[in-house]
């Protein structure tokens, strides 16, 4: 009888841990598998998505060690339980081989223990990844919008910085770079998506070496006003020293900008008051790379390329009055030109056709343009202009009556 009454108190222990273990194991196992569709989401470029996976698998890893300690405590319990002062103080044969078959099981519970212990480190460990993952998104989105602010001179947003789980690659989502002052739109540049293909430990160096950056669903917005353009407003503004850094320079192998839209808003009479320019795909090579030697370019550098090589693709639409064209091509163009003879090839060679070959021309003579770079962009573009002496940015002369 005693033996039996052994055997039918070890029953719920053991049903309990066989439970317990495989409550647990089913939670570590939808855990991982949510990781592996978060991973998924992430690569195709679903962050809200990947970040949802993410946030319940952090919870169901957090379940899996409250449980898991829980059962262990409920064990202990259950072994203090078992042990009666009758059996300690007048052991009996039945009590003493009770004891041997509880020396004798440790085989199997250790295997349960060892298991659950290697399943809670395992949690530990992916929780403090996911910890990690998180913090690092944090970090890079706060330096995008720092170092790009301080840069441009202009407030750079950043909705989202998602870092790949398994490396090479950063997303940002929804960049935004503010209008200088005394521009109507709030944003001069807005991005949907920017994929930086770059390796982790680069993120350390500097100049920050790139693959390639690649711009998704870019707008443009090239605005005049009082007389001015926005874009060559936003070059005149000089950089800040970030705050207890260095500013950030980049090398980048290749900028491809894709499926991108240039919006007019000219402020001239005659001319509708916005035109809507979509433009064709535009690749730049080795941005940030001088000379002879790797030097890296400042964020600005970079975004004042970007912007005014998608303003003067735009001012080739037929969409655009000619008046109009003369102006973004004379503005574009004396961009370039100071942003120096390397920047000015790099916006050459992503533009086709004449455009191209005429800011070609004004970087061929860097000593010229820095002179006087009016004059420079003015004589290379000469055969663009029709031999028109315009001024390089502004509103159109008024016409004779």
């Amino acid at each position: 009888m005693k033996r039996l009454a052994l055997f039918l108190t070890l029953v719920p222990a053991l049903a309990f841990a066989k439970t317990a273990t495989t409550s647990l194991d089913s939670k570590a196992i939808a855990a991982f598998a949510d990781i592996a569709k978060a991973r998924t989401a992430l690569d195709q470029g679903n962050d809200k998505t990947g970040d949802s996976w993410l946030t319940k698998a952090k919870s169901l890893l957090t379940t899996v060690l409250q449980q898991n300690e829980a059962t262990e405590q409920s064990r202990q319990q259950q072994t203090a339980q078992e042990q009666t002062p009758k059996d300690q103080q007048n052991p009996s044969a039945i009590s003493r081989a009770g004891r041997c078959a509880e020396a004798s099981a440790p085989l199997g519970v250790s295997m349960k223990l060892i298991r659950r212990a290697l399943l809670g480190l395992v949690a530990l460990a992916v929780l403090a990844g996911l910890g990690v993952y998180f913090n690092l998104n944090r970090i890079v989105k706060h330096e995008v919008e720092t170092q790009g602010t301080a840069s441009l001179r202009l407030a750079t947003t950043l909705d989202a910085a998602r870092l790949s789980l398994f490396g090479g690659k950063v997303g940002l989502h929804a960049l935004g770079i503010a209008s200088p002052s005394g521009f109507s739109q709030p944003h001069m540049l807005e991005l949907g998506d920017l994929d930086v293909a770059v390796q982790y430990k680069e993120l350390r160096e500097q100049p920050i070496h790139v693959a390639s950056l690649r711009l998704d669903k870019a707008k443009l917005v090239v605005e005049q006003a009082n007389g001015a353009f926005n874009f060559r407003k936003a070059m005149e503004l000089s950089p800040q020293k970030p705050p207890d850094k260095n500013p950030m320079l980049l090398v980048i192998d290749e900028v491809r900008v894709d499926d991108a839209q240039v919006i007019l808003r000219p402020g001239l009479p005659g001319i509708p008051r916005e035109i809507a320019v979509p433009i064709p795909a535009l690749t730049m090579k080795d941005v940030g790379k001088g000379k002879g030697a790797n030097n890296g370019a400042a964020i600005k550098e970079v975004a004042m390329q970007i912007i005014s090589a998608m303003a003067a693709s735009a001012s080739q639409s037929d969409k655009v009055p000619a008046e109009l064209k003369a102006l973004m091509h004379l503005n574009a163009a004396q961009v370039a030109a100071m942003l120096g003879g390397e920047a000015a090839k790099q916006i050459a060679g992503a533009l086709p056709g004449e455009i191209g070959a005429q800011v070609s021309k004004v970087a061929a003579d860097p000593g010229a343009v820095a002179k006087d770079p009016g004059a420079a962009v003015q004589q290379g573009l000469g055969g663009l202009m029709g031999g028109s002496q315009q001024k390089a940015q502004g509103r159109a002369p008024a016409k004779k009556r």
